[in-house]
Order: structure tokens, then sequence, then C-alpha cells
């Protein structure tokens, strides 16, 4: 994914993008709207970390700017609960915070934040930041928070193992491996249309390589 702007270049369309900025401070709120604005994006906003995860939960946003104070709950549980959504799974989330030292941004980027804001944040910094995490594909950060899912769901079973009937123990350590190739087939399907894309005229002649092969018969002494 690159900025509105390159793409508009590119295809000479015009692209609308989604935002959700959760923010409950209206000055803030406003600044940063205005800079989303600016880059193209079309902003939904949520005062508190409910409307948020109900949001998230319904619809799809290129991007979404996290205030963590906020007066409902928490906002790491804005940030898990899109990490752990169907909808908003890979997408880039910005922890926007002006009270955060350099332990707080291990912890936020280990739990799924892409990237942290200063705040104030200006309209260049905030493009620069952006253009920076949208340099991984949406494939690859999918595949990487849904690998992160299915580690957290293995921990769950290993610990619970022993309080489990053998029934469940199997049924439930299928579902966990049938949903863990499931996660690297479609990587792998995603990975062959990349190489499709980026190299169509290696990949016909490897094919066509292949395809004759088939057709060879072996050599025998």
């Amino acid at each position: 994914m690159v900025l509105q702007e390159e793409q508009q270049l590119e295809t000479g369309l015009s692209i609308i993008r989604r935002a959700l900025l959760v923010e409950d401070n209206v000055a803030c709120e406003r600044v940063m709207s205005c800079h989303l604005s600016d880059l193209g994006y079309q902003v939904d906003c949520a005062g508190n970390a409910t409307t948020a995860i109900q949001k998230i939960s319904s619809k799809i946003y290129e991007l979404i700017v996290l205030d963590l104070r906020l007066p409902d709950r928490y906002g790491t549980d804005v940030l898990q609960a899109v990490r752990q959504s169907e909808l908003n799974l890979d997408t880039i989330l910005l922890v926007w915070s002006a009270h955060l030292n350099k332990k707080d941004h291990e912890e936020y980027l280990a739990m799924g934040a892409d990237s942290i804001l200063p705040k104030p944040c200006t309209a260049a910094y905030l493009k620069k930041v952006i253009k920076k995490c949208s340099e991984t594909p949406k494939y690859q950060r999918k595949f990487y928070f849904q690998l992160k899912l299915i580690q957290e769901k293995w921990q769950c079973f290993l610990e619970e193992a022993t309080e489990i009937e053998e029934i469940d123990y199997f049924n439930r350590l299928k579902r966990l491996l049938y949903e863990a190739l499931a996660i690297i087939e479609e990587h792998q399907q995603w990975l062959n249309f990349q190489i499709k894309q980026e190299q169509p005229l290696e990949w016909k002649k490897n094919k066509s390589l292949i395809n004759l092969s088939r057709h060879l018969t072996p050599l025998t002494p």
C-alpha cells in the first residue's frame, strides 16, 4: 500500500481510504482529523474505547490512530480488539500519546502497534510514519498477526491440556492444526500471486519448463 497521491499518479483514479481516529480530547481530535483529511483519508472518530471497538467490528479501515487515555477503558483494549478482529487484523495501527517512554514503546509495539506517534504530531511526520508502515504488504502483516493469534491459542491449549478430556483434547488439537494450515496456505497463495506480479516473464518461463518436464520420459541406463 502506498499513499493516496502516489496511487492516483499510477492509476489515475481517486481512491477513498478510511481512517479511524480514537481520541477523547476535542482539540487533539480536530488537529489529527485535519492531518488525516489532508493525506486523503475519510475520517471516522470515536471518543471512547467502546465506540471504537464497535466500529472496528463493522467496518474495514486502512489506518487506525489510537490515543491510550480513554474515558471508559484502556486504549490497549482497543489495540487488542484490532489484532483479534476479522476485518482489521492487518490494519496499520499508530499509538498516539504524549506520555510514553522507551519501555512503553516496546510494550505497545509487542502488543501489535505498528508505530508510536508523539503528541503533538506534524502532518509531515505522520505522512512519513504511514509511508514507512505501508512498506510491508497487507498479506504479510495479516500472516504475522494470524500467527501471533495461533501462538496465543496454542499456549492456552497447553495450559489447559491436563484438564481436557481425551476426545476434546484431540478435537481442539485438530482445529488448531487446521487453522494453522489454512493460514499458511493463504499466505503461500499471496506469495505466489506476488511473484507473478513482480516477475511475470520469469514465472511464465518456469511454469512452461515445469509443464514440459511432465511430458519427458526419464532416461534409463
